[in-house]
This record gives structure tokens, C-alpha cells and sequence, in this order.
């Protein structure tokens, strides 16, 4: 999935989580957990698919740097994520 940017404050925020998200491949933990922490609001509005990868990167880098407590909850926001097009199925 692409990552898109839109217009104004909401294609800052897109960015800032693009950017973190490309600083997590990157292996530049620190930087890509600032700027998780710093999206961590917007992420719900993302695409089942594309959230699951954000926050899956969001906990890898939280892991890197030691904050258990955040990788926890990116984790069971992605494994919420992931169970939704299930639990719509079986609606």
C-alpha cells in the first residue's frame, strides 16, 4: 500500500508518519519512534492494511528504544486491525 500525502495540517501529519515509517526501514529507531509518537492519534484513520504496517514498524521501534508500554499497545491496535475484515465475515 502507498503511503500517501494530502493537503495542509493532514498532509504534515501524513508525512511525519511516512517519515517514520521510512526511518524504521532505515534502522534509525529513534527518529522513527519521535515520529510515531507524534502520529500515534492518526493512525486509526489509516487503511486496515496499511495501519497493520505502520504499527507494526511504530512497535519495532518502540522495542528499539525500550519502551515496552508503547510497543504493547501498537501491537494490539495492529492485531485489532487485523481482526476486523474477520469479525466482519463472521457478522
Amino acid at each position: 500500500p502507498a503511503l500517501s500525502v494530502g493537503d495542509g495540517a493532514d498532509g504534515e501529519v501524513a508525512e511525519q508518519v511516512r517519515a517514520g515509517y521510512l526511518e524504521a526501514l532505515e534502522g534509525r529507531w529513534s527518529a522513527a519512534d519521535a515520529s510515531f509518537r507524534a502520529t500515534a492519534s492518526v493512525l486509526d484513520r489509516y487503511p486496515d492494511d496499511l495501519q497493520a504496517l505502520l504499527r507494526t514498524a511504530s512497535a519495532e521501534a518502540a522495542v528499539e528504544t525500550g519502551d515496552w508500554d508503547a510497543a504493547n499497545r501498537q501491537i494490539v491496535a495492529a492485531t485489532r486491525a487485523a481482526d476486523r475484515p474477520t469479525q466482519e465475515r463472521l457478522a
